[in-house]
């Protein structure tokens, strides 16, 4: 990611863990609560300068949230 080291090194996140056990030697996903939400925005909207590499940012919901199976939250 193109993220600023100054921008990076200001950075307040309130828990990061690893999910999960090691499978077939991958690495485990890792999961960051930001403590602003403009930081988490601006880390997802740098994300997309992964493309071409093995990395990625998703964003992660609860497990009954429908915006996980990418339903719509407002019938139509």
């Amino acid at each position: 990611m193109q993220i600023e080291k100054n921008y990076v090194n200001q950075l307040v996140l309130k828990r990061v863990h690893r999910m999960g056990n090691s499978r077939n030697g991958n690495p485990r996903s890792i999961v960051a609560k930001f403590h602003e939400f403009k930081d988490r925005e601006y880390v997802r909207k740098q994300a997309k300068t992964l493309k071409e590499t093995r990395f990625y940012v998703n964003e992660q919901y609860p497990k009954g949230d429908s915006r996980q199976k990418g339903e719509s939250l407002h019938p139509r």
